[in-house]
């Protein structure tokens, strides 16, 4: 979901730990040689998703190592790219509250007139609630982003959960509404 700060943070865990960073609406844009927006009017909401589905796959495939891929919020409409990310994964929902996602979109632009929410019609309020039972089915822990906590203590507490659940960290996947990040052993 648009405003999440996925690429943000994405950069801000290539920049602390290291880590290889890959944002999937990027990837899908630079092989299609134009913008999201452009794309997503030209294919259709469906084509998007088929290629955002494609492009996670194609990345589980290949295994990165140490690396953080943002995908986009439609990625939890593919039931076969989330199971994918999450047979090697730990995926982790950061659960922003949605007014903090509006005014994130509000600083960009219209927050009804991006991506699939232009597509769709919707809210930002309904589009989430339309995703938000998927974003639960696949997460395997939450870490509430109401309060505005800080970077430290975000990070703090993604490291918390990868030692409890991994042992180490090899992978990290952010995936709107709010952040999703799966890491891999």
């Amino acid at each position: 979901m648009p405003g999440s700060g996925k690429s943000y943070v994405g950069s801000l865990l290539h920049r602390k730990w290291g880590m290889t960073f890959v944002d999937t609406d990027h990837l899908i844009g630079g092989r299609e040689g134009r913008g999201l927006q452009e794309i997503l009017e030209s294919h259709g909401e469906a084509g998007f998703k088929r290629l955002e589905e494609e492009a996670i796959l194609a990345l589980c495939a290949i295994n990165p190592k140490k690396a953080v891929i943002a995908t986009g919020g439609s990625a939890v409409y593919s039931e076969k790219a989330m199971n994918a990310l999450k047979a090697s994964s730990l995926v982790i929902h950061l659960d922003a509250p949605v007014e903090d996602l509006k005014a994130n979109m509000e600083k960009d632009g219209s927050p009804n007139e991006r991506g699939i929410l232009g597509l769709k019609g919707k809210t930002v309020d309904e589009l989430l609630r339309e995703r938000q039972g998927l974003y639960e089915k696949y997460a395997d822990m939450t870490i509430s982003l109401a309060g505005s906590p800080s970077e430290d203590q975000v990070m703090a507490e993604i490291m918390a959960g990868i030692q409890r659940k991994t042992g180490g960290l090899e992978m990290l996947e952010i995936t709107p509404p709010h952040p999703r990040w799966v890491f891999r052993q």
